[in-house]
């Protein structure tokens, strides 16, 4: 591996974005999101409060509440930037170019999807020191390991995204490649909870069932990783790390990776 080409090819992967001004764009749409929902929760909070029922959800339930807002959003950033890293190098007819560097077709895979973890990874941490400072008061209930480890929990599945993005960019563009990918991770979730409140999952099986299952079988399940934040914050002990939904997880996003450097290194460019 050339260490320079690679590089120069994580800092175009950013630049570019900020070229498109994609990247001023997202943070202020993140911004703007992340404002809008807060001010929805205060709004239920006072609504809670007025109706006597704020016994059953603190403000420390707002905060993991926003926590996983904030990762839902992320994770669609990553499907967006994933989908776009590759696909408009091709688009622009730039590949060729690009893949005439000292460089292997892997290597030109691996740092357009960290110069995209990269920009999604920053919109997380600036999401996530906003989150700090909304909830500022109940930063006190959480656990600082918590605390701590959700900015690192959170970049694995943006780099799970990323991968899917970036898989399905090799087929169709990026507004079809966000419908698709959408489509396809609320398939996933929607499997995951019917198949696991199921006692014998492969029993009767249809053409739909068997769908669903290709699907919770295939599809990274984003939020496996968020279980160890969320099993170290809880105070109760009642939730444990799924380690099942985890490995499933790891296993899915290295094989997405694996298929995608496979597939690019046979195409014609």
């Amino acid at each position: 591996m050339n260490s320079r080409a690679f590089r120069l090819l994580i800092w175009n992967t950013i630049q570019k974005e900020l070229r498109s001004k994609t990247f001023f764009m997202v943070v202020f749409l993140t911004f703007v999101m992340l404002a809008v929902s807060f001010g929805i929760m205060q709004a239920v909070s006072e609504y809670l409060k007025g109706e006597s029922k704020l016994a059953f959800v603190s403000s420390t339930h707002f905060l993991w509440i926003y926590y996983s807002f904030i990762n839902a959003w992320s994770i669609f950033l990553g499907l967006m930037f994933g989908l776009g890293c590759v696909r408009s190098d091709v688009n622009s007819q730039v590949v060729g170019q690009l893949l005439a560097l000292p460089i292997s077709r892997s290597t030109y895979i691996l740092a357009r999807v960290l110069g995209s973890w990269i920009l999604v990874g920053f919109y997380q941490l600036l999401s996530l020191v906003l989150t700090c400072i909304l909830f500022r008061e109940s930063l006190g209930e959480v656990s600082p390991l918590a605390l701590a480890l959700a900015p690192l929990i959170s970049l694995f599945p943006i780099l799970a995204a990323i991968a899917i993005g970036l898989f399905v960019s090799l087929w169709v563009g990026k507004g079809t490649g966000l419908v698709l990918t959408g489509l396809a991770s609320i398939a996933g979730g929607w499997a995951r909870t019917y198949f696991t409140s199921v006692e014998n999952p492969w029993s009767n099986l249809g053409v739909l069932k068997i769908i669903g299952l290709v699907f919770w079988i295939l599809i990274p399940r984003f939020a496996a990783p968020h279980s160890i934040v969320m099993a170290i914050a809880d105070t109760t002990s009642e939730l444990q790390i799924a380690w099942v939904d985890i490995a499933q997880f790891s296993i899915t996003t290295a094989l997405l990776f694996l298929a995608t450097s496979l597939i690019f290194s046979k195409r014609g460019y």
